[in-house]
């Protein structure tokens, strides 16, 4: 390969995409994504992000795998990213995220490519079963628990994707997720301040306000035809985007 001459994309996309291509991935005509519609509510999608390196004379990069439901507010790159910004394994701690991140030499094009095939060796170590198992909303919610939390946060203003716990007609009072947050820093939350703050995070923010759309009549209608509306939207705009036909 000569040095220099082939941009990272282009490396990105020729590595990534037959595995992506074999799964049923296609690449979007607005933003130049692999996407894929997974059973009647989900969106996947894997995009190349630009990253700074450490390292006088490199540069950096990472893949960022997003899973989102269709009861998202649009399909707006930053509503997407924003929606999907934790459903990446790199994103819950900084030796993560080092373990995502690859820095590379721009001028030798051999180097780029053995990052990328490291790149989508972690992929499919880590991400491809990810994308494999969520593929209605009931494995998206126990997604969400653990990667994305705050996705789930006010349902009762149709906030960030908690309309998909009022799709789903979820019940769980998340009371072990909860527990789960307590167990895995229990010197933080010894303080009252920071306990309290958890407690209305997860059971209040998402348990309380879905079940605020449960107990008001007027207010599940309101949601669900909100949820039908963001829905059709979406699938429109996946049309126009070649994701689906």
């Amino acid at each position: 390969m000569e040095k220099g001459n082939v941009s990272i994309k282009k490396i990105y996309r020729s590595v990534f995409g037959e595995p992506l291509f074999q799964k049923g991935f296609v690449i979007d005509k607005k933003y130049g994504w692999f996407m894929k519609v997974v059973g009647e509510d989900i969106l996947q999608f894997f995009r190349l992000v630009n990253d700074q390196a450490d390292m006088k004379g490199k540069k950096a990069f990472y893949v960022q795998m997003g899973i989102v439901s269709l009861y998202i507010k649009s399909l707006d790159k930053d509503e997407l990213i924003r929606n999907a910004k934790r459903t990446n394994v790199f994103n819950q701690d900084q030796n993560a995220k080092d373990h995502f991140r690859f820095e590379y030499n721009p001028i030798d094009d051999d180097d780029v490519l053995q990052q990328m095939r490291i790149a989508l060796g972690e992929a499919e170590a880590f991400f491809f079963p990810l994308v494999d198992k969520i593929t209605n909303l009931d494995a998206y919610i126990e997604y969400c628990k653990v990667f994305k939390i705050e996705a789930l946060r006010y349902a009762s203003v149709f906030q960030n994707d908690a309309l998909s716990l009022v799709v789903a007609k979820n019940h769980d009072d998340f009371k072990k997720v909860f527990q789960n947050k307590l167990d895995a820093d229990k010197e933080r939350y010894l303080q009252s301040e920071a306990y309290e703050r958890l407690r209305f995070c997860i059971i209040d923010a998402i348990a309380g306000e879905r079940d605020k759309v449960y107990a008001d009549k007027e207010l599940y209608s309101a949601a669900l035809e909100e949820a039908t509306r963001r829905k059709e939207a979406n699938l429109e705009m996946l049309g126009e985007m070649e994701v689906i036909s």
